[in-house]
């Protein structure tokens, strides 16, 4: 068992060897050690290193891919002069009485860069896909024509660009 001196710890401590030591890493002065239960400190191996090192990386790379997917998706909703499907995936439907999002109860399309056309899988949901558009703060006026919804983008005026 490697330790090493401290002078805080007393000399009997070191010369004793430690029954039931903690699995407990810490940070100590820069320097990956294990506590033991009376104060003697052993450094980490390079397995214990690596093992925390491979944790930290793991957890640092899924936070950061689920980082970069809300801001793409969030890239994506921004009103710009073009029509996105996108912009309509946070519109929630009121659907059989619980609320369900519109890509998955019908399919979005852009016919032309300044409209998008909303063709649900049901027919009987066009006038709650419609009341929630329209409740939606998206500031387009859907147009019923029975079958299908269809949304013109309005032209980006000063006002709506600063929003």
């Amino acid at each position: 068992m490697a330790t090493s001196f401290c002078p805080t710890t007393p000399v009997r401590s070191i010369l004793q060897p430690q029954q039931n030591p903690p699995k407990t890493l810490l940070f100590l002065r820069g320097i990956c050690c294990e506590l033991f239960r009376r104060g003697v400190v052993r450094a980490a191996t390079i397995e214990e290193i690596e093992a925390q090192k491979s944790l930290i990386e793991k957890d640092s790379k899924g936070r950061m891919e689920k980082t970069i997917d809300t801001v793409r998706s969030n890239f994506n909703s921004i009103r710009t002069g073009r029509s996105n499907p996108a912009m309509l995936d946070k519109i929630e439907v009121e659907y059989y009485g619980s609320p369900v999002s519109l890509k998955s109860i019908a399919q979005i399309s852009t016919p032309d860069a300044s409209s998008l056309l909303v063709q649900p899988y049901d027919k009987s949901s066009l006038k709650a896909i419609e009341k929630a558009i329209v409740g939606s703060d998206l500031g387009m006026t859907p147009n019923n024509d029975g079958e299908v919804i269809r949304l013109t983008l309005p032209q980006l005026t000063s006002e709506r660009r600063k929003v």
